[in-house]
């Protein structure tokens, strides 16, 4: 079966969504970090308050403690937002920047692809001239979506097929050659 597509970069950035499977370990790795760099951030600020402590009211408030108050409370609040913009980025993570930054960059995925899909093989071309052949044993599993099927490899890459279209005759084809060769998942 052999069939040629684009792929646009809205389907380009849910295939990557669809095709990782982000680990456990690392998802809580992230957040010990973060939650060790926000308590440290939190002492500190404890601390730099303690050292600077308001004026009691009986005592006249001169211009030099008015000066020393006005930046421990810059600085309490430079750290407060410091901390809470680097917190909220490696929560929220980077991916989605980079994902779209990788489909701008990539012309390979920007042109047409032509794939030809047998019961042995998958085998890519496209118009910037990169050609590849792999075998099933490669792949860990495919996913479908309404309008394209994401084939996952062993090493989280992913081969992205626009079935958008195809007839109904020819996606039955493929789930057939592809259920055959791989688990859905």
């Amino acid at each position: 079966m052999e069939f040629s597509y684009k792929v646009s970069r809205d389907q380009y950035l849910r295939a990557k969504r669809l095709a990782v499977r982000p680990s456990f370990v690392s998802w809580l790795r992230r957040r010990v970090f973060v939650s060790f760099l926000l308590l440290f951030c939190l002492a500190l600020l404890i601390l730099v308050s303690q050292q600077h402590p308001s004026p009691v009211a009986s005592a006249p408030i001169t211009q030099q403690t008015a000066h020393e108050n006005f930046w421990a409370t810059t600085i309490s609040y430079v750290m407060f937002f410091a901390v809470l913009g680097v917190s909220g980025y490696s929560l929220l993570g980077k991916g989605w920047l980079r994902d779209r930054r990788l489909y701008r960059d990539d012309p390979l995925m920007q042109g047409e692809i032509t794939a030809n899909i047998t019961s042995d093989s998958i085998s890519t071309r496209n118009s910037a001239g990169a050609t590849s052949e792999t075998r099933w044993n490669a792949f860990e599993r495919w996913i479908e979506r309404k309008d394209m099927v994401v084939v996952v490899m062993r090493s989280e890459a992913n081969i992205i097929l626009n079935i958008a279209a195809l007839s109904e005759i020819q996606r039955s084809e493929l789930r057939g050659i592809l259920s055959t060769a791989l688990p859905k998942k």
